[in-house]
């Protein structure tokens, strides 16, 4: 049987004082060319998760704009969410393979749901299918129905099942618009196509969960609740789900407590999904881990509640110090958007949908650990102007980006784009621009929102040269603009230049290094993405086996375009506390040496040098500690792992317990560390040296100066054998 509502009309004036007269105007003038026509949105749950809470205000919100827009729900048997939820599970990136018994409850399901609505009086101009559970229905009815189809997906498709994903994507071909929420979220296969929109969800600002509730009501309910008032909350609003990672919250709560007295974690995840069957197991497992924990609070029954699940979810959300998200995969997370809206500083797992909400730093942070999650809660409770400034620019962060009148535009302009035929349908050249423009960063999994806002700004350069392939964002791959130039190292300058042995020592020495003691270390800047107390971890866990081992960290700063470089170094000398093994350098004041000098020192020094980065756009301190002959241990990311070939020049690592393993192995194996180190300080000098990187820069500036007789920039690879006959050989054999 099929529901149906159409949620009647809501006043659009209460939305006017909270956006912008543009989005207004944008808003109320698409609706204006839509209006007669009919719109339907279907999906397979009226009630629990992001979807239903969109389309329960969406419908009125159309409604009100003069849309007849209807809102259907499917009620197949319990057994087909049963698959679906193994879909969803499978397309975020799970392991498995779909039965054939699957396939056919699945199919066979949306099969009835197809004849139910062959037998109904239901028609419209515009359909509207939201996720898997509905992918197959336009196959099955579109000539019997007509009208414009449209797909919506809500799930982070970033490393999908590829099994899954085959099966899947054919079903796609039936519909005339495609809708993801993030760019990232578009498997490659459709990439680049016409038929695809991007439309990030967002959250009714008028509605019970998200409309303003005073401190002392929110405190009354929480303590209906078994919330101690009195002491500091912190709180996880999230279905019970593993992808939402329930146990490494309280992982960290168990951490931070120890800094903050009396702290207390909620995790609500009232269940009112039957969409989702697998939430009592997780339940019971997350009940399991917390024990008899008298500050660890569980809320999965919605029996009992002093007030509705709405406004027990705004409760707990206005009485929290801090809100988390700590989620391993996140389609969007609009239990983020509720907590910014708030005024609340939001901690949310560095994955998907929470990307593109907290910018890190400014309105939440971004966490990959629970370790990290705990640092974060600890320093925030802390520090209380920074939670009020961050929670102020969490809240106008969602004001500008992230309210239902923008999604309910985004939609109407996926509705007018199906209707309308364009004049001209094609893409226009963009190659014949002035500059280029260089970047060394990272961009493997970048921030949407930072990269929708430059990529527009990248057009006014003629070529883009990235660090690796990997790096181009999916927009601008394959198009002729972009090189690729991995940077280099001058090998002539005082921090490449051969050091002997004797001449390090005594630096180093002076630094208050024991010479006599092996020594390893990380030259790198204090930044959370060089992990440097995962490096500390992985130190000390050598240490065991390795008898008196000394850790250098030398992140001499000089940088001024790295504000939050002494924070970093405060909280890593914090978790080296007192040890004398470690050794840690930030201030450039009294050093026996230039900079340059003494990083050579510590280069030459070490028996093993690291790099353990979680994020890494190239790493130059791989590259100089290679050149001097060195076996180097690089976290398995980004720049590091087109420098160190696995298990030849070096070992790429995971974790801090691998680090430590290859640390143990390496200093008792001095002939390997030999070899390894011949094998880096030539793999360096084949790719790495500065030469290079002028004759990758000479290719793009020669190609930029080069017209054709229509006026367009030729490709490079006309001139390259021009510069090739430079002296480039010769110095590199004096290096």
């Amino acid at each position: 049987m099929l529901t149906r509502t159409d949620n009647g009309e809501v006043d659009f004036g209460q939305y006017s004082p909270l956006i912008s007269s543009q989005l207004s105007d944008q808003l109320t003038g698409v609706a204006g060319q839509l209006r007669g026509r009919r719109i339907v949105h279907v999906n397979s749950t009226a009630k629990g998760g992001g979807v239903a809470e969109i389309l329960q205000s969406m419908t009125p919100l159309m409604n009100s704009l003069g849309i007849a827009t209807e809102w259907i729900v499917i009620n197949p048997p319990a057994e087909f969410f049963q698959v679906t939820k193994r879909i969803h599970n499978l397309l975020q990136g799970a392991p498995g393979t779909l039965s054939a018994e699957e396939l056919k409850i699945y199919f066979g399901s949306i099969e009835d749901v197809a004849a139910e609505f062959r037998a109904s009086n239901i028609e419209s101009d515009i359909w509207f299918m939201h996720d898997p559970q509905l992918l197959p229905l336009a196959g099955m009815l579109r000539g019997n129905r007509g009208g414009v189809w449209n797909w919506v997906c809500h799930i982070d498709l970033t490393a999908p099942n590829a099994s899954v994903l085959e099966t899947l994507l054919p079903l796609t071909q039936d519909y005339d618009r495609l809708v993801f929420s993030l760019d990232s979220y578009v498997p490659r296969e459709l990439a680049g196509t016409k038929r695809v929109r991007i439309a990030p969800p967002a959250i009714d600002p008028v509605s019970d969960k998200n409309t303003a509730m005073e401190e002392p009501e929110a405190f009354k309910i929480v303590s209906a609740m078994g919330i101690d008032t009195a002491r500091p909350l912190i709180a996880q609003v999230s279905r019970f789900d593993l992808w939402k990672d329930p146990c490494g919250v309280i992982d960290a709560f168990r951490m931070a407590r120890k800094d903050v007295p009396g702290l207390q974690l909620a995790l609500l995840g009232l269940s009112e999904a039957i969409d989702d069957p697998e939430s009592q197991e997780v339940f019971d497992s997350v009940a399991g881990h917390a024990g008899q924990d008298p500050d660890i609070h569980l809320y999965y029954s919605c029996d009992g509640l002093p007030t509705s699940i709405d406004r027990v979810v705004n409760a707990f959300q206005v009485a929290s110090r801090v809100l988390l998200q700590k989620s391993t995969r996140e389609g969007f997370g609009l239990t983020v958007t509720e907590a910014m809206w708030k005024g609340k500083p939001m901690i949310g797992g560095n994955v998907g949908g929470i990307r593109i909400q907290i910018e890190d730093g400014v309105s939440g942070y971004l966490v990959d650990s629970p370790e990290e999650c705990a640092w974060r809660i600890v320093k925030l409770i802390g520090h209380p102007d920074k939670m009020l400034k961050m929670g102020q620019a969490a809240r106008e962060s969602v004001r500008q980006r992230f309210l239902l009148p923008r999604l309910a535009l985004d939609y109407l302009n996926v509705a007018q784009a199906g209707l309308a035929v364009s004049s001209n349908g094609k893409v226009q050249d963009a190659e014949a621009f002035q500059g280029r423009l260089i970047c060394h960063i990272d961009l493997t999994a970048p921030n949407a929102s930072v990269l929708e806002t430059l990529l527009p700004l990248t057009q006014d350069y003629d070529r883009l040269v990235f660090s690796l392939d990997s790096y181009v964002p999916r927009e601008l791959a394959g198009t002729k603009r972009v090189r690729i130039a991995p940077p280099a190292i001058d090998p002539v300058s005082d921090k490449n230049t051969a050091m002997e042995e004797p001449e390090a020592f005594k630096i180093v020495s002076a630094m208050g290094i024991d010479t006599a003691r092996p020594l390893i270390a990380q030259v790198s800047r204090f930044d959370l993405w060089k992990d440097p107390c995962g490096v500390i971890d992985a130190f000390r866990m050598a240490r065991k086996d390795v008898p008196g081992l000394q850790l250098a960290l030398l992140g001499l700063s000089e940088a001024i375009d790295d504000p939050e470089s002494q924070e970093v170094f405060d909280s890593v000398a914090g978790h080296a506390g007192q040890d004398p093994d470690i050794h840690l350098y930030y201030s450039c004041d009294g050093l026996p040496t230039s900079i340059d000098r003494v990083v050579n020192a510590f280069q030459v020094a070490s028996r093993v040098l690291l790099q353990k980065s979680t994020r890494e756009g190239f790493g130059l301190t791989v590259t100089e500690a290679m050149w001097k002959g060195k076996p180097m241990i690089g976290g398995n990311v980004g720049g590091i792992r087109i420098q160190i070939e696995d298990g030849v020049s070096g070992y790429l690592v995971d974790s801090p317990e691998e680090c430590a393993w290859r640390i143990v192995k390496l200093i008792g194996h001095p002939d390997k560390m030999l070899k390894m180190g011949q094998a880096a300080r030539e793999s360096v000098r084949q790719r790495f040296l500065l030469p290079r990187l002028a004759l990758d820069y000479l290719n793009v500036a020669q190609a930029g100066l080069a017209v054709s007789s229509n006026g367009k920039v030729q490709d490079a690879e006309a001139f390259q054998g021009r510069l090739i006959s430079s002296p480039m050989d010769s110095i590199a054999a004096d290096c």
